[in-house]
């Protein structure tokens, strides 16, 4: 017998477990909307020779008989393989649209942009296609959401949960906190109606889904709540994001003393969280750019007068930063973010202006290949030094503690925007003195013959600047909303300064000779977006690329533009 499968995640421990008393049994996962006439996609779903499926995920497969499947992006144009975009179907089986409801069907049903001929349907649903061929479901755009700036795929860590031995079912879910700040929380069925140890549900999903995606609460609930027309009503599951007991539990070590306390304190207030433990991480629990920058503030008021964000990263536990108590008064700006045992090649990643080594984080982990990586704390970012008032100031701060940092290891440059100034000033001086340099990367940067276009940024006044930068989509908005009056004047005064010194810097007459990677969204400023070919005048070779997003495509296209530039490295070392 063949059993068709369809309209949820498949969780492959039900499958094995119908196998256990049907041995002889197949199955097929069978993928589609009712818009393409029901069945789009299909995949048979292997069993191996000791009568189980040991697959993580079930694709929901390739396309059935005259129907073609697309995963595109935002651009309507295809995305790499293993990277998300939304599945649009074509073919005899796709319907005319909705009775009667003519916006409706213009919204989804729209002329092939691949093929030009015939009309397809966009399903809003979130897939991304293997290098077999085979489509995974991810999830429904509708469920991608962002928290802290980042993007939260619930699909995923619905899936990553089915995977936790005993789960039957399960629903992740936005809710907000004690500070109004959202949150992601869980909830999950088990077969014998138990609940299950937090850690063992937290050592599979720390696996699965990146720490950013990691539910700050949990439940085990009878049932998922099922609405009228058989999909999850999320509306009725209960409120557990200030439910103390809902918490996911942690092997908290309480403060040992009252210098302990009173930093824990500063940390439970910082991140929003009712308990930590003086050895927790701070980037495990919450910890981001914004906030990474509040605590600094808060612990130089009780005393630790010499921290600097540095030290978040080197010792990034409560325990670890006492003990040292930064004895060493030394200022250092690198920051070391991953470092493997053997590196074939070394990124230095330049934040944007106004930001701070925190901007990072997230795309720190998407790097899988053996690169050391570092970042950059600039002076005056949030640590209470002066700010440098010109890009050599800061090109010659960073060059001189690059040249001793893994000397042998080969070395490229990423500028982001402000910091390609910086990163060219630095490849300036490298070249200079025959220091080598495998590659600069430039993330949006402005080509110096169109900074008059920059001088809107002197604006004194701070909404003024917010609206001309809103209207060009050249900040981070969700960071900029998470800021307290006081916050968004320092951070526009830092804006400003690296603008001004921006448009002051100078550039050589002649060409450099490291090779330029020029990276900028699609959805950029077309100021920057249409004339990334002047650098041609900088650089004696350059190679352009373009990604979806627009000018801070990092907070959203974080993985797709690590792909890149490892694979920029890989082909340039």
């Amino acid at each position: 017998m063949t059993i068709m499968l369809g309209a949820e995640i498949i969780n492959v421990s039900d499958i094995n477990r119908w196998l256990e008393n049907y041995p002889l049994h197949k199955f097929i996962n069978e993928y589609g909307p009712t818009e393409t006439t029901v069945a789009s996609t299909f995949y048979p779903i292997p069993i191996e020779e000791d009568g189980k499926c040991h697959l993580n995920i079930v694709p929901i497969g390739k396309p059935i008989y005259n129907t073609q499947v697309y995963v595109l992006n935002d651009n309507l144009e295809y995305t790499l393989p293993e990277v998300p975009g939304i599945l649009y179907i074509g073919g005899e089986g796709v319907s005319c649209g909705y009775l009667n409801k003519e916006e409706k069907t213009k919204s989804v049903f729209i002329n092939n942009p691949i093929t030009h001929e015939g009309i397809v349907y966009n399903t809003g649903d979130v897939v991304k296609m293997t290098v077999t061929g085979d489509i995974v479901f991810v999830g429904r755009k509708d469920f991608q959401v962002n928290v802290r700036g980042y993007r939260i795929e619930l699909g995923e860590i619905e899936n990553a949960l089915l995977k936790v031995s005993g789960i039957t079912e399960a629903c992740a879910e936005i809710q907000y906190d004690v500070n109004k700040q959202p949150v992601v929380v869980a909830f999950y069925v088990t077969a014998n109606n138990c609940d299950l140890e937090y850690k063992d549900i937290m050592s599979v999903l720390q696996m699965k889904i990146p720490h950013y995606m990691l539910p700050s609460a949990m439940a085990r609930i009878e049932q998922i709540p099922i609405s009228a027309n058989g999909k999850t009503d999320k509306k009725q599951l209960p409120n557990i994001a200030n439910q103390k007991q809902n918490f996911v539990k942690r092997d908290i070590v309480g403060p040992r003393n009252e210098r302990e306390k009173q930093i824990t304190l500063i940390w439970e207030k910082v991140l929003g969280i009712p308990e930590v433990g003086v050895f927790d991480n701070f980037w495990d629990i919450g910890g981001d750019s914004i906030r990474s920058v509040r605590l600094i503030k808060e612990l130089k008021e009780v005393g630790l007068t010499n921290i600097k964000l540095k030290d978040l990263f080197d010792k990034p536990t409560i325990a670890e930063l006492l003990e040292q108590e930064i004895e060493n008064n030394k200022v250092e700006n690198l920051i070391c973010m991953k470092k493997v045992s053997t590196p074939y090649a070394k990124l230095i990643c330049l934040p944007y202006a106004a930001g701070t080594p925190g901007m990072y984080s997230t795309f720190s982990g998407d790097f899988t290949g053996e690169i050391n990586l570092y970042t950059v704390q600039y002076p005056g970012h949030g640590d209470g030094r002066e700010i440098k008032s010109s890009v050599e100031e800061v090109g010659a701060l960073l060059a001189n503690e690059l040249k001793e940092a893994d000397k042998e290891i080969p070395l490229f440059i990423m500028g982001y925007s402000y910091s390609c100034y910086i990163a060219y000033d630095i490849c300036k001086r490298f070249e200079q003195e025959n220091i080598p340099i495998q590659g600069i990367i430039m993330i949006g940067g402005t080509p110096p013959t169109l900074r008059d276009d920059l001088m809107q940024f002197f604006s004194n006044d701070d909404n003024a600047l917010l609206d001309y930068s809103r209207a060009k989509d050249l900040l981070n908005e969700e960071l900029i909303a998470t800021l307290s009056d006081e916050e968004k004047h320092e951070y526009l005064h830092e804006l400003r300064m690296n603008t001004v010194a921006m448009v002051n810097y100078k550039f050589l007459d002649c060409k450099l000779k490291t090779p330029l990677c020029s990276i900028v969204g699609r959805e950029d400023e077309p100021t920057i977006r249409n004339n990334q070919h002047l650098w041609n005048n900088y650089f004696q070779k350059v190679s352009f690329h373009q990604l979806p997003g627009g000018h801070v495509l990092i907070t959203k296209y974080h993985a797709e533009l690590a792909k890149l530039i490892m694979n920029y490295i890989e082909l340039h070392v």
